[in-house]
């Protein structure tokens, strides 16, 4: 916490919350802010709560070429807190890059009033100098990976027909996030896969990462008949942060050759058989039990029926019964079967 203002009135000092956190020790503001604004926050000690708000503040240049030069700065909010601190956040800026030099935040006299002993207002008074030397955001795109990985020759290969790939895209920070979304790719083939395009969809984007935003996709279904190179295009719109007009240049960010198979028709879990006809042994009127058989995505659903499934074990009180798969599945496009069959006779 800075003390600011020392000599304005015994007891009534003003301190900057974030000033050390904006400006630094040495009170500079650097990066990418053109176009930005930021939020001050201000404790003003013993004063009247009511009388803190908009036009308390200036920030004027104080030297060199930012002579007659200003930053906007407007009231935000306030808070009330304890022992007799108000607490005041103010909005500096959007800056301007091409307004570098040392700038002065000053408190305006007669705007806020002491609110100990006589009503007088605080009196004007440098807050903080600091030197402004900013560039414009420049949006970029950082590094493109997908998982499962390419390998060393960016080929996507295995038995990952009819399945999803990841694909994550991260960003520099410079970035505005709500530009980040669906409709900003475009998957497209080439050579032998001229024509085609992949589908994805959009799935999530994290923000809170120090150095990087990280969008995550996901790709497919995938076709294995539809093998080749294909390119990840960014399009227009991924835009900067600020009011300064920034874009990513629309283009290839990533380039892939899909080299995949279908995965062997397979069954992926079932549900005990024994485990429902003991949940429903008290219930003698029930003479259906109904269960979920999970085939993976290269099962066709056409090829799916009453004739796929036998319930064999023992007669009498069904004990070690098992669940039959035929071997005449084959295809894709299902992830699960439900499937309804009458109860064995207990014996």
């Amino acid at each position: 916490m800075t003390v600011l203002c020392p000599g304005l009135f015994a007891d009534h000092g003003i301190t900057g919350n974030n000033f050390t956190a904006i400006f630094g020790e040495e009170k500079q503001l650097t990066g990418s802010k053109g176009g930005t604004t930021l939020i001050l926050s201000i404790n003003y000690h013993q004063v009247i709560t009511n009388t803190v708000g908009e036009g308390d503040l200036v920030c004027e240049g104080s030297a060199g070429e930012t002579l007659g030069k200003t930053i906007p700065i407007s009231y935000y909010t306030r808070f009330f807190k304890e022992d007799g601190i108000t607490e005041a956040w103010y909005t500096l800026g959007p800056f301007d890059s091409s307004a570098n030099g040392t700038y002065s935040l000053k408190l305006v006299a007669d705007q806020v009033r002491s609110g100990v002993g006589e009503l007088l207002f605080l009196p004007a008074g440098e807050l903080i100098q600091f030197v402004q030397d900013i560039n414009d955001p420049m949006p970029a795109v950082l590094d493109v990976s997908f998982d499962p990985p390419l390998n060393g020759e960016g080929q996507l290969t295995g038995p990952l027909g009819f399945g999803l790939v990841k694909l994550f895209i991260d960003f520099n920070k410079d970035v505005e996030v709500n530009t980040i979304h669906s409709q900003i790719l475009e998957i497209t083939g080439s050579g032998e896969a001229e024509g085609k395009s992949i589908p994805y969809r959009f799935y999530s984007v994290d923000d809170q990462q120090a150095d990087k935003i990280t969008a995550e996709y996901w790709m497919g279904p995938l076709d294995a008949t539809a093998n080749g190179g294909y390119s990840v295009n960014l399009l227009d719109g991924v835009k900067g942060i600020g009011t300064v007009e920034t874009t990513i240049p629309a283009g290839e960010i990533a380039a892939l050759t899909q080299g995949i198979t279908d995965p062997l028709p397979a069954v992926k879990s079932t549900l005990n058989f024994v485990e429902v006809l003991d949940a429903i042994n008290d219930i003698t009127d029930v003479q259906f039990a109904q269960f979920s058989i999970f085939f993976n995505l290269a099962v066709d659903p056409d090829e799916i029926d009453s004739k796929d499934v036998k319930v064999i074990g023992d007669s009498e009180g069904n004990k070690d019964v098992e669940l039959l798969i035929s071997d005449g599945l084959a295809g894709h496009s299902t992830a699960e079967s439900h499937k309804r069959l009458r109860r064995p006779t207990r014996a």
